[in-house]
């Protein structure tokens, strides 16, 4: 399997340690994030 997804997904740098910038704010912590179904109308 991991031959497979080698072979055929596209590539991705991951970076564990980003570039400092005195200019952002970086907020980390337990967050949750909460959807609202988009509202469906059926018909008669």
């Amino acid at each position: 399997m991991d031959a497979s997804i080698k072979a055929h997904a596209d590539q991705e740098t991951l970076y564990d340690r980003p570039e400092l910038d005195k200019t952002r704010l970086r907020i980390t912590g337990p967050f949750s994030v909460e959807a609202v179904p988009a509202p469906s109308v059926l018909s008669l």
